[in-house]
C-alpha cells in the first residue's frame, strides 16, 4: 500500500467549459463532466506521471450507496495538475444528491480502499445541465411515444375494453361517443363514417345501457 496523497493541495471541481457556442450547450447536453485537481506526492513535491485511478459516485457525503464505479488513466503535468473526463453513458444524477470520492493508484499496485482521499466531494450545478436532457422525457420516453392531437381532418377511434368512471363524452361532424353509466365496463369503436355512427357496446352495459345510450344518440336501441 502507498503513503497517502497529500489532501491539502487536492481541489478537485466540476468543469464547465465556457468556450463551447451556446447553440451546441442547447442542442446536446454532454455526456461527460470534467474533474480537474492537483496532487502533491507522498515526499512533498508534485506527483508527475501516469497512473489508474478510480472516481465513485455516491448518493450521500457518508454511507449511502454507490451510485457508479469508474476507472480511468490519470496523466499529471509537472506541476501535478490532472484532467478526468467522466463518462457518466445512462446514469442518471439526482439534483442535490450526488458526491464522488478519488482513489489514485500510486504504488502501481491497484487501488486499494485506503487510497481514496477520506472526503466525498459534492457535484453542483454542472452535471445537473443533464437534467435538461431527462426533462424531454415522461417516465423514459420520448414525446414520440405518446399520442398527440391532429388536425381536425384526420379521424380517430377508441376500441377495446374498457373500466371507467364518471361522465364524459366526444363528439365530431361526423362521430359521438357517451359513456352511458358509471360502473360500465364498455366496448365502444367509433368511426368517422359521413353521417353514421358506427357502434359496438359489449354485454356488460345491459338491455337499459343500451337503451340510454339509444336515446343520447338519437337512434333506436
Amino acid at each position: 500500500m502507498s503513503k497517502p496523497l497529500s489532501v491539502a493541495k487536492f481541489f478537485p471541481f466540476a468543469l464547465l467549459t465556457l468556450s463551447l457556442p451556446v447553440q451546441v450547450l442547447w442542442a446536446a447536453v454532454p455526456d461527460t463532466i470534467t474533474i480537474q485537481g492537483t496532487l502533491e506526492a507522498p515526499g512533498g513535491g508534485p506527483l508527475t506521471g501516469t497512473y489508474s485511478c478510480a472516481v465513485r459516485i455516491w448518493d450521500a457525503s457518508v454511507g449511502g450507496s454507490l451510485l457508479a464505479n469508474m476507472l480511468n488513466p490519470m496523466v499529471l503535468s509537472d506541476s501535478g495538475r490532472f484532467t478526468l473526463e467522466l463518462s457518466l453513458g445512462d446514469l442518471f444524477v439526482p439534483p442535490a444528491q450526488a458526491w464522488y470520492d478519488l482513489g489514485v493508484d500510486t504504488d502501481h499496485n491497484g487501488i486499494e480502499e485506503a487510497e481514496f482521499f477520506p472526503h466525498r466531494v459534492r457535484f453542483h450545478s454542472v452535471p445537473f445541465a443533464r437534467a435538461a436532457a431527462n426533462s424531454e422525457l415522461l417516465g423514459g420516453l420520448p414525446a414520440s411515444a405518446f399520442v398527440q392531437s391532429g388536425s381536425g381532418g384526420e379521424g380517430w377511434s377508441l376500441a377495446g375494453n374498457a373500466a371507467v368512471a364518471g361522465d364524459f363524452s366526444s363528439s365530431s361532424p361526423q362521430a359521438t361517443a357517451t359513456r352511458v353509466a358509471s360502473t360500465s365496463s364498455v366496448e365502444i369503436a367509433v368511426g368517422r363514417i359521413p353521417g353514421r355512427l358506427a357502434q359496438r357496446l359489449g354485454p356488460a352495459v345491459g338491455a337499459a345501457g343500451r337503451a340510454k345510450l339509444a336515446r343520447l344518440l338519437g337512434s333506436s336501441p
